[in-house]
């Protein structure tokens, strides 16, 4: 109710001072603006460097296990940080038309790959839709939206 509601803004104007703190503690990255190099300025590590970044070549025993639904780690670590990304992209607000560019730039989708997928995913969808149409009536809209 009402309460709840000024608990809620009362907290956050409460907050308002280490927000700004943390703003202001932002430092700029990129040997343009400081010190600080960003990713494409920092040197690549040496093959005979020392330290942890030493032995950088993953474990072939590790990667060959089977970890979900008999799936080996290799293919579900890189498939489970996809869809999780993917997922924080629409849970910020990323919208339908900026994954083509995703795919193009950071994937290296050519044109045909890009095609197939978009064809892939509306069957998809159409699919799935059709697949859960029966619980609409057991379970209702909104819920139903949910899964």
């Amino acid at each position: 109710g009402q309460s709840t509601l000024n608990i809620l803004i009362v907290s956050g104007w409460a907050l308002l001072p280490l927000v700004a703190f943390s703003a202001l503690s932002i430092k700029t990255v990129g040997m343009k603006y400081g010190a600080m190099p960003n990713a494409d300025e920092a040197p690549e590590p040496t093959l005979g460097g020392e330290g942890p970044r030493r032995n950088r070549k993953l474990n072939d025993q590790w990667l060959d296990e089977t970890v979900c639904f008999g799936l080996k780690r290799r293919f579900v670590v890189p498939a489970s940080a996809q869809a999780f990304f993917i997922g924080t992209l629409l849970a910020n607000g990323m919208t339908v038309r900026y994954f083509s560019l995703y795919y193009t730039q950071i994937m290296k989708f050519d044109p045909i790959q890009l095609c197939a997928l978009n064809v892939v995913a509306r069957l998809w969808i159409a699919g799935f839709v059709q697949v859960i149409k029966p619980l609409l009536p057991k379970i209702g809209r909104t819920p139903l939206c949910l899964i």
